[in-house]
């Protein structure tokens, strides 16, 4: 069910708290796809779920012996057939290359045993933060390209839907030297922040951030898909 337009969309504090609600953890065998830092991994393996982490880069994951990090793609997973009870992949569709989007997907239904749920939690790309993000950021196309995706593999059947609805998360920043160590330093930004785009991006905050005192909501989409 996709959230009413008029309705307010509920406030997610803590991704954990809502992959619970969504996804039986204990016990089970998760797969945490675009792991980035690997912090959830860790967290999702605290509550007793067997753990496997995939990211381009497993090097920069700090080991912990709760989770098992494996270097891949999504679009080539180096994982066996129907491993998984769940595949999440939380902020990381929209980093596939968009060529290979459904590619990615289509693994995620490969290693996902059947009945087994895709937990696929997507930034949307709308409000103040993306007013400045869009400065020297622009993710729109790909996180459109990533939203479709989805929706075309679900509709060939690869895999079910289940649900689809909107929440909204918080970020905050103290003040623009936050934002920039934060933000202006990405690894794949399209361009370094410097010079007239630094300006351009520092009177954007001034205008966009400085009156609400750094803090933004931000608009995020699960979508819930199951393998048949």
């Amino acid at each position: 069910m996709v959230s009413a337009p008029d309705l307010v969309p509920e406030l997610v504090t803590d991704e954990l708290d809502l992959i619970r609600r969504a996804v039986p953890v204990a016990r089970a065998d998760l797969l945490d796809l675009g792991c980035g830092d690997g912090a959830m991994a860790r967290r999702l393996a605290a509550t007793g779920a067997r753990v496997t982490a995939v990211e381009v880069n497993a090097a920069s994951i700090a080991p912990d012996p709760a989770v098992t990090v494996v270097e891949g793609r999504a679009e080539a997973l180096p994982l066996a057939d129907a491993g998984f009870d769940a595949v999440l992949m939380l902020k990381s569709l929209h980093h596939v290359p968009v060529a290979r989007m459904e590619a990615g997907l289509r693994e995620v239904a490969r290693v996902l045993r059947p009945g087994g749920l895709l937990f696929c939690w997507e930034p949307v790309f709308a409000g103040p933060f993306n007013d400045i993000m869009r400065l020297f950021h622009d993710e729109q196309p790909q996180r459109a390209a990533a939203l479709a995706a989805l929706h075309r593999i679900i509709a060939e059947g690869t895999l079910e839907f289940r649900d689809e609805r909107l929440f909204r998360t918080r970020i905050g920043f103290a003040d623009f030297a936050d934002f920039d160590r934060r933000m202006l330093h990405l690894p794949d930004l399209p361009q370094p922040v410097e010079g007239a785009l630094l300006d351009q991006v520092r009177q954007a905050w001034d205008r966009i951030a400085a009156p609400r005192g750094g803090q933004f909501e931000r608009l995020m989409r699960l979508t819930l898909a199951r393998r048949p």
